[in-house]
């Protein structure tokens, strides 16, 4: 697959569609592989999640999460991307405690940058 031409995202990255490049990626579910690529030289490591909209959730994570569940989940993906934990740890730990003060002690960012089809997530830590 050819990549997409790239769509400006946070942290002076972009967002690809492309099935080979190496980097932070993420699938949508329907065999779209997206790629976050990051500017040369940052001092940050990078996560992205992708989802799409407009399918129901996962019973699961409805109950859990709500409404919002797959906007809320690309976050959760993100954080444990960055934190290189399992994702089902970390939405175990923000239903207890939140995400607040795991964001604030690992020093994450957390942006969104949604379009009408997809979640989008992104996040960096230092490295």
């Amino acid at each position: 697959m050819a990549a997409s031409p790239a769509d400006p995202a946070p942290f002076g990255c972009r967002i690809l569609c492309d099935s080979d490049l190496p980097g932070p990626a993420s699938h949508d579910g329907t065999g779209r592989r997206f790629m976050l690529v990051v500017p040369d030289g940052s001092p940050f490591h990078h996560a992205l999640d992708v989802e799409r909209r407009g399918g129901p959730p996962p019973d699961a994570l409805a109950r859990a999460l709500g409404p919002q569940a797959m906007a809320r989940w690309g976050e959760i993906e993100v954080i444990a991307k960055l934190l290189d934990q399992p994702a089902h740890l970390i939405l175990r730990h923000v239903l207890q405690h939140g995400d607040t003060a795991l964001i604030q002690d690992h020093s994450l960012q957390i942006v969104r940058c949604d379009t009408a089809q997809l979640w989008r997530v992104i996040g960096r830590r230092p490295l």
